[in-house]
This record gives C-alpha cells, sequence and structure tokens, in this order.
C-alpha cells in the first residue's frame, strides 16, 4: 500500500511538472526556446551546479550537528534525503514552504525515528542559524553600498567576511557538539 501511495505521488508531480512545462513552451514558443537552448554555456551551468550541491550539502551537514547537539543521532543520507525532499516539494509548489519543512520531519521520524516535535524544534534552529547569517550578510553589504567603497576594498571585505563566517560556524560547531543543547 504505501509502495502505491508513492508511486501515486510521483506520477502526480511528474504529470504537474509536464503539464507545467506544456504551458511554458506554449506561452514563449518552441523557436525560442531552441533559440536560447543553442546560446547555453554548459560550463557555467555546471559551475553553477556545483555550487548548488555543495551549498546543500553544507546545509545539511549543518542540520546534522544541530540535530547532534541536541541529542538526536540521525545518518547523513537520511538527512540529505530530507532535505532533498524539502526542496523538491517547496520547488514544485512554492507556497508550501513552510509543508515541505513539516515534511522534512516526518522524513526524519520515518527513517532515523526522531519525533516530529523534536525534529521541527531543530528545523527552527536551523532556520535562526540561516536567517542570522543572511541579516549579517546584508547588514555588511548595505553598510558598504552606502559607504560607495571601491571593488578592491570590496573584495578584500568579502574574505574578511568569508573567514568571520568561517570562524562562526567553527565556534557553532564547537557549542553544539560540547553536549550542551541550544535551548537549555
Amino acid at each position: 500500500m504505501q509502495k502505491i501511495k508513492g508511486l501515486l505521488a510521483f506520477i502526480l508531480t511528474l504529470a504537474l511538472g509536464l503539464a507545467l512545462f506544456v504551458v511554458f513552451i506554449k506561452q514563449v514558443g518552441i523557436g525560442n526556446v531552441l533559440l536560447e537552448l543553442g546560446n547555453i554555456q554548459f560550463e557555467w551551468i555546471l559551475l553553477a551546479l556545483v555550487i548548488f550541491m555543495a551549498i546543500f550539502i553544507v546545509d545539511a551537514w549543518r542540520w546534522k550537528i544541530i540535530l547532534n547537539g541536541e541529542g538526536f543521532l540521525a545518518r547523513f543520507r537520511y538527512i540529505l534525503v530530507a532535505r532533498f525532499a524539502w526542496f523538491a516539494i517547496s520547488f514544485i509548489v512554492p507556497i508550501f514552504y513552510v509543508v515541505g519543512e513539516g515534511f522534512r520531519a516526518y522524513i526524519l521520524k520515518k527513517t532515523s525515528g526522531i519525533a516530529i516535535t523534536d525534529s521541527m524544534r531543530t528545523i527552527i534552529i536551523d532556520k535562526v542559524v540561516e536567517i542570522l547569517m543572511l541579516l549579517i550578510l546584508l547588514i555588511v553589504g548595505g553598510i558598504l553600498l552606502l559607504l560607495n567603497f571601491d571593488t578592491s576594498f570590496l573584495t578584500t571585505i568579502s574574505w574578511i567576511m568569508i573567514i568571520v563566517g568561517a570562524l562562526g560556524l567553527v565556534v557553532f560547531y564547537w557549542q553544539v557538539t560540547s553536549g550542551k543543547s541550544i535551548f537549555r
């Protein structure tokens, strides 16, 4: 029964994706699509794919660190599968972003036996860390933009931000792996 539900969900999402693709082709025109496909520089697509996968793996690893710090053990591959499932749901239907987070917790419950409430707690921590890092980048970027710094100075500042961010992640990792819960 479970396999039939999974197959049905796959077929429905595939049909939805194909329907959206057909609508796109009809709106834009097959000639325009083929013309633009001829202009693709595949090295840039490959570079973007590598960067995307690196970010995805780092995000999954960050969540694993948070889970371990909260006292939960889950295999990295299950965490990665949960993140991919979240991304797929959020990508297919962007309005279901929060539903994707719940599904991520559900997958972790099924694969690792971690309660959904506990998974959601770690997801909230993960999102807070992500938002804080983006907020820091936004503030620093806004300040630099307002002060009209030249490009060479921006490159120096970018490297400083990368180093400070890496050090922040090391401190975060050390705090979480020291056996202390972030909430307690």
